[in-house]
């Protein structure tokens, strides 16, 4: 949703993150798969253009965005945050992971609740979308 403010390097750092935070817990399921090839056309780097580095550490990816524009880790945040809520499942390693990133992109604690709501709304407005459509 807001992967356009980033730039080429921060666009390659944020698919290798989504890709290593999706896959942290242990379980990579089907709507995180989803919402990677999201980013991917979101991104406009698709495999050919990127390769995701699955090897990469999470803190080391982390370190692409030092400089970036603090609306940018705003919106690297949120849309971690959305990958890792897609499931309806916040699981313990998870919130490990997202306490990590939050630290590194310098996103206050009391952010987190706030933007957890606005994704669960946004959610809920999506399903009910797709029920719309599939009536």
């Amino acid at each position: 949703m807001f992967l356009h403010m980033l730039n080429r390097k921060e666009k390659e750092g944020f698919l290798d993150l989504a890709f290593s935070v999706s896959a942290y817990d242990g379980e990579f399921t089907v709507e995180e798969k989803g919402m990677i090839e999201q980013y991917r056309k979101e991104t406009g780097l698709d495999s050919s253009e990127h390769r995701i580095n699955e090897k990469a550490e999470i803190e080391n990816i982390l370190k692409v965005f030092d400089d970036s524009e603090k609306t940018v880790k705003n919106a690297i945040f949120i849309e971690i945050l959305g990958l890792v809520l897609c499931d309806q499942n916040f699981a313990e390693k998870e919130k490990v992971i997202i306490g990590k990133v939050m630290e590194k992109l310098q996103i206050p604690e009391k952010q987190l609740e706030p933007t957890m709501q606005w994704i669960n709304d946004l959610n809920k407005v999506y399903q009910r979308a797709n029920e719309l459509i599939n009536m």
